[in-house]
């Protein structure tokens, strides 16, 4: 339902066109004002959907009438009411902004509410495309603005349009990419294969999202989280499809670090207590399936703290840096050596046949402590306590193996042995 606004300083031509305006059922309000300066208030009224305008007003002449009605409501569309001279100035009004125009005494009820309905819809489509329009503008300072890659595709998967971001993080610009597919960002064949899959969730109508590697233009390799989906028409139509991705790798690495810090010493580079609990778990595990023995070694120290104490926590750490590097230097690969604080190092020794192999061990380890160390270029001469646990003679958990190879510890200590074997 509409409400109309007339214009219009002839009283016969306004009784006229009222006349004809009742008859419209979607007309629900007609005002008539003989004056621009008295249709003011009514313009700037939130329910005026369209204006019939003469352009020869007491008060205004001519395009300035125009000019008036579109500066006091720019959002109402007008339509010129002229006479048969009057036809040059009417078009002029057209490309002034006015929807169309009626010549005056050649005017019917059909034709009137055919030039309304028109006008309106005119207006309409006129809006609806300046919205449009400023979307996509819209879009574009997005796309510019935007910090991660973009790139845009045809429906057949062949790029048409990135942005700058994404010649900054590829180094690809679009000349050198374009109407080729995505996957010639991917690094080597598997991420090939990737987006091919990516592809094909595409022709579903789906979403795809996830991490893949590609490859710079300068053949760096980098980690990027990307996120694909489809583009739509108005009609729901397949429009293309959109991709955002960003490098990741720096978050990659940051997550390599913490999950190192979780479970590494921090100056020795060694697994530290989680880690340790964590392989000794598994190892015996393994052993219980397979029938094996699982040697525990628990070593400490002896005299480490004068030292410590008298040449400074930073010597001690060089100490104890340089002593996790000869007890790494005496293990198998599939042994574990970890520090679990302090002077205290641990050692899991998987897959053994004789409790000869952990004692063969402990003294090996005893004789690269024995050698001295240089730290600061200060001579020190260091001695340990090693006890042993054995799997299963010992325990069937790991509590009960790793205090019974700290009760062995203490033993040698005690006894002034190098290194103790638990019950013997």
């Amino acid at each position: 339902m509409h409400h109309i606004l007339l214009i219009e300083d002839s009283p016969a031509d306004a009784a006229l066109i009222r006349a004809m305006v009742e008859e419209i059922d979607s007309v629900s309000k007609f005002t008539h004002c003989q004056r621009l300066q008295e249709a003011a208030p009514h313009l700037t009224g939130e329910d005026c959907c369209l204006v019939l305008l003469d352009l020869n007003l007491p008060d205004s002449e001519g395009l300035a009438t125009l000019k008036g009605v579109r500066a006091a409501r720019p959002q109402v569309p007008v339509v010129v009411l002229t006479g048969l001279d009057d036809q040059d100035l009417a078009l002029s009004a057209i490309r002034n902004g006015a929807q169309d125009y009626l010549v005056k005494g050649e005017t019917d009820r059909q034709l009137l509410e055919r030039t309304i309905g028109y006008a309106l819809e005119r207006h309409q489509l006129r809006q609806e495309l300046e919205k449009s329009m400023e979307r996509m503008r819209l879009a574009a300072r997005v796309m510019e603005a935007a910090l991660e890659g973009i790139f845009v595709t045809d429906p057949d998967f062949r790029i048409i349009e990135i942005n700058p971001a994404f010649s900054e993080i590829t180094g690809l610009r679009l000349e050198e990419i374009r109407g080729r597919r995505p996957r010639v960002l991917g690094a080597g064949s598997y991420e090939e294969e990737r987006y091919l899959e990516i592809e094909q969730t595409m022709k579903k109508g789906g979403f795809w999202q996830g991490e893949v590697w590609h490859r710079r233009k300068d053949g760096e390799v980098y980690a990027a989280w990307l996120n694909v989906s489809p583009l739509r028409d108005e009609r729901g139509r397949d429009g293309g499809h959109v991709g955002v991705f960003m490098d990741i790798t720096q978050r990659k690495l940051v997550e390599e670090h913490l999950k190192k810090m979780a479970h590494y010493d921090v100056l020795t580079g060694l697994p530290n207590r989680a880690l340790f609990h964590d392989r000794l778990d598994q190892a015996l595990h393994r052993a219980g399936r397979n029938g094996d023995k699982v040697g525990i070694l628990f070593l400490d120290l002896d005299k480490f703290k004068p030292i410590n104490d008298q040449l400074g926590h930073d010597t001690g750490d060089l100490i104890l840096q340089e002593l996790a590097q000869r007890l790494q230097g005496c293990i198998r690969k599939s042994d574990t050596v970890a520090r679990l604080g302090g002077d205290e190092f641990t050692i899991i020794l998987p897959e053994i046949d004789q409790p000869e192999a952990a004692i063969h061990l402990a003294e090996k380890i005893l004789d690269a402590i024995a050698e001295p160390f240089f730290p600061k270029n200060i001579e020190c001469r260091l001695a340990a306590s090693i006890g042993l646990s054995l799997y299963p003679e010992h325990g069937q958990d790991r509590e009960t193996l790793l205090k019974k190879a700290d009760c062995a510890m203490y033993q040698a200590k005690e006894e002034g042995n190098r290194y103790y074997l638990f019950g013997t």
